[in-house]
């Protein structure tokens, strides 16, 4: 560790509180949580759509029941078309999760991204060895963009933190500004399904050179997955610039729509 970042640990000390709920901690606590949130946090651990990642939970169960879906793909996914091929999540997003993501994206804790980091890397690997024999199948991470205004008034493009911390885990190259928002959008957050879909109609395009994503399969990093549009939107752009493959990972993703018979 350089003498600066020594220095800075001292003096502003980040291990002392949960990046959840606040209560004071010690340097031992797993992930910078504390006892209490370690156990309630909605970790992904079972059954998991191989499409996009979120935690298909009693969708796993009706599944059985109705003797459907072997593959594994979660409503949301078979009810649309995705550009991406595959996805990985970590904890299914809820008011417990979602709290150090806005302490990350809101209240300026960048140092928050790095425990994201692990928390992501320490969920790719056993899904890895599961899939790929332990091989590691991506050439490059690429982090979602934001549009430079809102960057400028964060300070920050928070992907980009958490993709540099997961890049230098797994030993492969961090593309930071590969992918550019030439689009200033609105709040996904805001808006219904078809009104997403049209806010990032032309949002993204490729700022560095095709020919560092031709034939490639890339590994796409954001902080949360919803109903996919903003990973589609930027898979498409990557796939359109000659990318082989792309693949998604956020921290945290929302429940999917289960209908009483899904048959």
């Amino acid at each position: 560790m350089k003498p600066v970042k020594i220095l800075e640990k001292y003096i502003f000390p980040q291990d002392i509180y949960c990046i959840a709920c606040g209560a004071i901690i010690d340097e031992s606590r797993t992930y910078r949580l504390c006892d209490s949130c370690m156990k309630k946090f909605r970790w992904i651990k079972g059954a998991a759509c191989k499409k996009c990642g979120k935690a298909l939970g009693k969708e796993k169960e009706r599944m059985a029941l109705f003797g459907g879906n072997a593959a594994g793909i979660c409503h949301d996914c078979r009810s649309r078309r995705h550009f991406f091929d595959g996805g990985y999540s970590c904890v299914s997003y809820g008011e417990l999760e979602k709290k150090p993501l806005m302490k990350l994206k809101y209240a300026g804790d960048g140092y928050i991204a790095d425990t994201l980091g692990e928390i992501m890397y320490d969920r790719l690997l056993p899904a890895l060895a599961e899939d790929e024999g332990g091989c590691i199948p991506f050439d490059l991470i690429v982090p979602v963009p934001l549009h430079k205004k809102r960057q400028a008034l964060r300070g920050y493009n928070q992907a980009a933190l958490i993709g540099r911390v997961l890049a230098a885990k797994l030993g492969l190259p961090f593309y930071a500004n590969l992918l550019r928002r030439v689009k200033a959008t609105e709040k996904m957050s805001r808006l219904g399904a078809s009104e997403r879909t049209e806010n990032l109609e032309g949002a993204f395009a490729i700022s560095g050179r095709s020919a560092d994503i031709a034939g490639k399969t890339i590994l796409l990093v954001d902080d949360i997955y919803t109903t996919g549009n903003t990973a589609d939107a930027a898979s498409a752009v990557l796939k359109s610039a000659g990318a082989k493959a792309v693949y998604i990972i956020t921290f945290a993703s929302g429940s999917n729509f289960v209908p009483v018979s899904d048959e």
